[in-house]
């Protein structure tokens, strides 16, 4: 099964390669971005570290291609280029699993998976994170199946630094992988070799290093930017399993399957994790599928610990991303040991890989968004509005705060859009405070958001003409008749 799985790998890749491109080139700036281009552009890089919106390497690559060009493709150049180098690690994965169809479905559900694909397409760390998390887990497999070689764990230190340095939430990969390291060690060896080999020595320091950097960087964040809040809170189960699928499932009509496939992926984890467990007993060597397991399971524990103890918000939707690869990846190793007792129906398998990969190659081309990246839905669209309501020549402009934040930080800097707009909040279901109302009285245009405008107006006998809608957006242009 190698070579067509291989042909198919080529093909997959590089159809979805050019959505991502498409989608890259399609869709407007998003609030996330433009926050970081302000930082950058302005040169406020004290500011860096205490804003939870700062992904350090989406930083540097946003800030080279600047100095080029500040188009909204340039600035996602590197998340885009990562792709192809996603699902490569991916395909490489795949054949670490011995049954033809269990490779099919994981690496459809990896690839083609159009809430993953977003980030491949926004100036975020996101995508190069999941990248690098999936070429650290290569190395790690490598690394543990032999005797202690510098070299390899020198590569997983890179590629966890890598790692970190994308999305510094992967801390608790990271940690696994630590942990994982040292426990290596007092199995493959004497409990005291780590005090007389000093290459290993080294690599526990830069483990240490690393980690002790992510943490001083997080917790300046939390107390210092008080900018560390997104997460669940309470459930566990929704929090990490049931809002990814929800977010993964794209506003298909099937978007109730969420909380079914949630407990169906826990508990699968759970079986293959213990199936790896036993296996590792009875062999007594951990296997690709312990190692796998390890990596999630301590990703989970590990997320437990810190929300009991610290409080911190267990990861969900966009940073539940790193839960993704390696729990598929556990998941469907197992699947791959399993066989039929009878040989002859075997081939029930790979039909079943098979019209999984079609399912989900099916959800992706039915659901996915080619200008509009689901995680900034709101947010959608942004450029048009805008220039929209400057062609108007407006002396007084407001603008809703749901859109104000991409007009402020990459608008305004890039074009020269005046005079400067002012902003209001306004909220669905919730009546306009009084300093929005304020604002809307002294101004001659509105670019608003929510019905909560449109009903101060009405209520406030305050003519107004609609100039212009946005198809599947709640933008508006309004002229207020003063």
């Amino acid at each position: 099964m190698q070579q067509p799985f291989f042909l198919f790998h080529l093909v997959a890749a590089t159809f979805v390669w050019v959505f991502v491109w498409r989608h890259a080139c399609v869709m407007d700036i998003v609030y996330d971005e433009a926050c970081s281009f302000r930082l950058l552009k302005m040169g406020v890089y004290r500011a860096l570290p205490g804003v939870a919106n700062t992904h350090w390497l989406n930083s540097f690559f946003m800030r080279l291609t600047m100095t080029f060009n500040e188009s909204v493709i340039c600035l996602r150049l590197h998340s885009i280029i990562a792709f192809p180098f996603f699902a490569h690690g991916i395909y490489r994965l795949a054949m670490h699993i011995k049954n033809g169809g269990a490779q099919l479905a994981f690496y459809c559900l990896a690839v083609f998976n159009p809430y993953v694909l977003d980030f491949f397409s926004v100036a975020r760390g996101y995508g190069m994170a999941i990248t690098f998390q999936t070429w650290t887990l290569l190395f790690l497999i490598k690394a543990v199946q032999t005797d202690f070689n510098y070299r390899q764990w020198l590569y997983v230190v890179i590629l966890s630094t890598l790692t970190l340095g994308a999305n510094l939430s992967y801390q608790y990969t990271v940690m696994a992988i630590t942990g994982g390291y040292l426990l290596y060690n007092g199995i493959t060896d004497s409990l005291f070799s780590w005090y007389t080999n000093k290459q290993k020595r080294r690599i526990t320091w830069l483990f240490v290093l690393l980690l002790f950097l992510a943490t001083v960087d997080l917790l300046f964040i939390k107390y210092y930017g008080k900018d560390l809040e997104f997460g669940g809170r309470e459930d566990f189960l929704q929090s990490v399993f049931s809002s990814f699928w929800e977010y993964s499932l794209y506003n298909a009509s099937y978007i109730s399957l969420s909380v079914w496939l949630g407990w169906s992926t826990l508990v699968l984890i759970i079986a293959a994790s213990i199936y790896f467990i036993i296996k590792t007993i009875q062999q007594k060597k951990a296997g690709v599928g312990m190692i796998a397991a390890f990596i999630t399971g301590s990703i989970f524990i590990l997320g437990i610990i810190f929300h009991l103890i610290f409080n911190t918000p267990f990861i969900t939707a966009r940073t539940s991303l790193q839960w993704y690869v390696p729990g598929l990846f556990t998941i469907f190793l197992a699947v791959g040991n399993w066989k039929l007792p009878v040989k002859k129906y075997r081939f029930i398998s790979y039909v079943a890989g098979a019209v999984t990969g079609m399912l989900v190659i099916f959800h992706f081309v039915t659901n996915h968004g080619s200008s509009r990246c689901l995680e900034y839905n709101l947010e959608d669209p942004t450029r048009q509005p805008l220039y929209d309501l400057y062609a108007q020549h407006p002396k007084h402009p407001a603008i809703s705060v749901w859109i104000f934040g991409t007009y402020n930080d990459y608008y305004s800097l890039v074009d020269s859009l005046t005079p400067r707009a002012a902003t209001f909040k306004e909220f669905s279901n919730k009546p306009l405070k009084s300093a929005a109302i304020q604002i809307l009285n002294e101004s001659d245009y509105i670019l608003m958001h929510t019905n909560t405008t449109a009903h101060y107006l009405d209520s406030a006998h305050i003519s107004y003409t609609i100039l212009k809608t946005y198809a599947g957006s709640e933008f508006k242009i309004l002229r207020l008749n003063h």
